[in-house]
């Protein structure tokens, strides 16, 4: 059986967990169009439009890029 101090700092330590999660969990516009570009991507792909695909491919790997140069620069 745990101590009631026990429970006390177990609930502290998830309540900050889910704190820093939450904090962490930050909305980006590149993922919205990166996930569009691939979407766009994989429906050209399906109907064998090879240059359709290739631009959309092409956009999200930038977009990913250019994402991940900005973390960087933070």
């Amino acid at each position: 059986m745990q101590s009631k101090e026990n429970i006390n700092n177990i609930n502290k330590r998830g309540f900050n967990v889910y704190k820093e999660r939450e904090s962490q969990n930050d909305f980006s516009i590149y993922g919205v169009f990166r996930f569009t570009a691939y979407i766009v991507g994989s429906f050209a792909i399906y109907s064998n439009n090879l240059e359709i695909a290739g631009v959309a491919f092409g956009f999200g790997a930038s977009l990913g890029f250019i994402r991940r140069i900005s973390r960087i620069w933070e």
